[in-house]
């Protein structure tokens, strides 16, 4: 099983215990973790099937398609203003 974990290390210890108590064989299973934790998986997959993936081409040509402005190039890639201020900085992009 593969999943992101959104909370500490004391949440993850306290959730693999009480998956642990619960099993009845040598496999834990989505049965035996705590109901909250569905919800999470549910939360997490709702975000990344409404998320884009965007790179760095992708970024690049649509502030040169809007002259630089930087709200412009957000709503042309279908995303938040803040969300391109971010992604320039990762992919270090500046005018």
């Amino acid at each position: 099983m593969h999943h992101k974990w959104p909370g500490n290390v004391r949440e993850l210890y306290n959730t693999m215990e009480y998956a642990f108590i619960t099993c009845d064989n040598t496999v834990i299973t989505i049965d035996n973790l705590p109901s909250d934790f569905e919800n999470t998986r549910a939360r997490d997959r709702r975000r990344i099937e409404t998320g884009k993936i965007i790179d760095r081409q992708q970024i690049v040509q649509a502030l040169e398609k809007a002259g630089w402005n930087k709200s412009k190039a957000a709503r042309l890639l279908g995303i938040h203003r803040v969300t391109i201020y971010k992604m320039m900085k990762k992919f270090y992009i500046k005018e």
